[in-house]
């Protein structure tokens, strides 16, 4: 869906980004192989998602993050958040899918409408969870309310995430679901005419 062109651009853009705002540190700089695997990433599994293509990681991070500005700027100012907090979480909270998500090389998976899967050799933790390992593993520190923030992407059901997360996570929740259905309305346009 995207030319190399624009994929390379994404990047460029994403990591200038992360150098903007002091999350990039050498060691993250430095791993080629990961850098290779952020590039081309795709977001999703299946066409259906809207989200399937190499690249759509990037472009589906930038969405969020571009969203919660927005809803931030939004909120009265004693539940607006900092705005190096808010990109941070919204830059690294899915990181880990350039890990997590190869392409599927099960031809008639592929037929299906399943251009990628999830790797088996990736550890058993969900995108929050391996994010933050990520994160750590690069140096990045987070803070109590962007740890709890990243983490709460993997309770979307959870009541207590729901009802108790701080300003942070909840921001980065709705920008989630926004983008999400935002995606899918413009997929399901595109593809029933």
């Amino acid at each position: 869906m995207l030319t190399e062109e624009k994929i390379n651009l994404n990047f460029v853009n994403f990591t200038d980004k992360l150098e903007k705002y002091n999350i990039f540190p050498d060691k993250m700089k430095e791993d080629v192989e990961f850098n290779e695997s952020l590039r081309v990433a795709s977001a999703f599994t299946s066409e259906d998602s809207g989200g399937a293509y190499e690249g759509s990681l990037i472009e589906h991070i930038t969405r969020i993050a571009i969203i919660a500005f927005n809803v931030n700027k939004m909120l009265q100012e004693e539940v607006t958040v900092p705005i190096d907090s808010l990109i941070k979480v919204c830059y690294l909270h899915q990181i880990s899918r350039a890990l997590m998500i190869k392409k599927n090389t099960v031809e008639w998976e592929v037929k299906k409408g399943k251009p990628f899967t999830f790797d088996k050799s990736s550890p058993a933790l969900k995108t929050g969870e391996y994010s933050i390992f990520l994160c750590n593993e690069y140096g990045i520190k987070l803070s109590v309310d962007e740890y709890e923030a990243i983490l709460s992407i993997d309770k979307l059901d959870d009541a207590q995430t729901k009802y108790f997360s701080n300003s942070l996570s909840q921001i980065l929740r709705v920008s989630i679901e926004l983008a999400n259905t935002e995606r899918k309305l413009r997929y399901k346009y595109y593809t029933k005419g």
